[in-house]
């Protein structure tokens, strides 16, 4: 099951790096960029994620509030999901979203003062100034 997670992350992988290069709408490679960005996200999740194991807060987590007993018997086999890849692709959410919205601002600045936001329609206006 988890490989299907690995395979899909690939996918999104390519599908994002395909309209980033390809793509001559600047939105369009910003959506690329999201796309690929996100892409590398499920994978670093999917890394973190242990076959069998559960939530670190699990019932054994906090092994001061039971009884010598009770762990014995119930806690020996416990695995656990490493939370690390997850505290990370937290932050690496945030990264992204203001990285859109600051593409979003600049590519209506572009918008603004070209009137366009196609990559080859900006670059013949550029040229022609040089």
């Amino acid at each position: 099951m988890l490989n299907i997670i690995y395979i899909f992350s690939v996918m999104l992988f390519a599908i994002g790096f395909y309209i980033l290069i390809t793509s001559n709408h600047y939105l369009s490679k910003l959506l690329g960029m999201s796309i690929f960005q996100n892409s590398v996200l499920v994978f670093y999740i999917a890394l973190g994620k242990r076959w069998g194991g559960s939530a670190p807060f699990d019932r054994c987590s906090n092994l001061n509030i039971y009884s010598e007993e009770y762990l014995k018997n119930n806690c020996h086999d416990v695995v656990i999901s490493s939370p690390l890849p997850h505290v990370l692709m937290l932050t690496a959410v945030v990264v992204g979203l203001a990285t859109l919205s600051l593409g979003i601002a600049l590519i209506y600045r572009i918008y603004k003062s070209y009137g366009t936001v196609l990559e080859n329609e900006i670059n013949e206006k550029l040229d022609g100034q040089l």
